[in-house]
C-alpha cells in the first residue's frame, strides 16, 4: 500500500521539476541572477497537481520566442524627405524703346520724320544710316530721351537704326530697326513764278504749279510757304489755269508795296500726291517787287 502511494507521487514530482525548470528559464536571465528561484515556485515536493498549476506563472510566448514584445509591432510613419525648390525670377529692363513710324515700316514717304523715343531711360548712342553707310542728320533732345530725323530721305532706299539706351535701373537695352522708303510710280514736278531774281510789278501774283491735282490739298499746303519783307497780308487759293494744270496762287490783299522782297518755298519732295505719285523735288524762288507804277 505504501509502495503504491510512492509510485503515484514520483511522476508528479518529475512534472513539478520540469515546470520549475521551464519557469526558471523563461522568467529571468540566469546569468544575471534574476528571475524566480525554483523554491519560490514550489513550496513542497509533495504538492498536488492542483498546487503546481496555481503556483507557477508562465510568461507569454511572443514572436520568434521573444518575451514581453507584442505579437505585432506598431506601424512606423517614415517622414517624407524635405525638398527645397528655388525659383529664379528674371527682372526685365525697365527702359522701353519706341519709334514713329514703327521699326520695320516699308514704303514710307521719304519726307516723313522719324522719331525714336526711350521711356524710363536715356539714349547713349544712336545712328540712322543708309545702305552706303551715310549717317542721316538728326537731333537728340537735351534730356537724351528722343532722337528726331533732320533731313528728307531718298526714294527706294533701306535705312538701318542702331544704338543703345540705359534705363533708370542701370540696365542697357539695344536699339535696332530698319525702314524702307517708297519707290514712286510717278514723280510730280513743281514750278514757281515769278522766277528767281526777277523784278515784277505791284499786281503780280505768286503761282505754284503742280504736275497733277493732289488728292490731299491740305497736305500740299503745309509744304508751300511764302515770306515777305516787309510783311504783306495775302492768301492762297487753288486755281486750275488755262493750261489745265492745278496751282496754288497767292495774291496780296491790295497791291504789293514797292520794293518788297519775296521768298517762296515749295518743299514737296517725298510728299504724296496720289496713288503711286510723289513730289520729285523742292523748289524755291526769290524775287523783288518793282516801283509802284500804275498806267491808266
Amino acid at each position: 500500500m505504501l509502495v503504491s502511494s510512492a509510485r503515484r507521487i514520483a511522476p508528479v514530482a518529475v512534472l513539478i521539476a520540469m515546470v520549475v525548470s521551464l519557469a526558471a528559464c523563461t522568467s529571468g536571465n540566469p546569468a544575471s541572477g534574476t528571475g524566480t528561484p525554483a523554491s519560490a515556485a514550489v513550496t513542497s515536493a509533495t504538492a498536488t497537481s492542483t498546487s503546481v498549476s496555481t503556483a507557477v506563472s508562465v510568461p507569454a510566448i511572443t514572436n520568434a520566442g521573444q518575451t514581453g514584445a507584442p505579437l505585432s509591432s506598431p506601424s512606423r510613419s517614415t517622414p517624407a524627405p524635405s525638398t527645397t525648390i528655388s525659383k529664379v525670377v528674371i527682372v526685365p529692363p525697365v527702359a522701353r524703346v519706341t519709334a514713329s513710324p514703327a521699326f520695320g515700316t516699308a514704303d514710307m514717304s521719304p519726307a516723313q520724320p522719324i522719331i525714336v523715343l526711350v521711356i524710363k531711360g536715356t539714349i547713349t548712342k544712336f545712328a540712322l544710316t543708309n545702305a552706303e553707310g551715310k549717317v542721316v542728320d538728326g537731333l537728340l533732345s537735351k534730356d537724351r530721351t528722343a532722337w528726331t530725323s533732320g533731313e528728307v530721305l531718298g526714294y527706294g532706299k533701306v535705312y538701318t537704326a542702331t544704338g543703345s539706351a540705359i534705363g533708370s535701373d542701370g540696365k542697357t537695352v539695344a536699339i535696332n530697326g530698319s525702314y524702307t522708303t517708297v519707290e514712286p510710280d510717278t514723280r510730280v514736278r513743281v514750278n514757281v513764278s515769278p522766277g528767281d531774281g526777277e523784278v515784277v510789278g505791284v499786281a503780280a501774283p505768286v503761282i505754284v504749279r503742280f504736275g497733277m491735282e493732289p488728292t490731299d490739298r491740305a497736305l500740299i499746303e503745309k509744304h508751300v510757304k511764302i515770306t515777305t519783307t516787309p510783311k504783306v497780308e495775302g492768301a492762297w487759293a487753288w486755281i486750275q489755269h488755262d493750261d489745265g494744270l492745278w496751282a496754288l496762287d497767292w495774291r496780296p490783299k491790295s497791291y504789293w508795296p514797292a520794293g518788297t522782297k519775296v521768298h517762296v518755298e515749295a518743299d514737296t519732295y517725298g510728299i504724296r500726291y496720289g496713288a503711286g505719285a510723289y513730289g520729285s523735288d523742292d523748289v524755291s524762288t526769290d524775287f523783288t517787287i518793282g516801283r509802284n507804277q500804275v498806267v491808266y
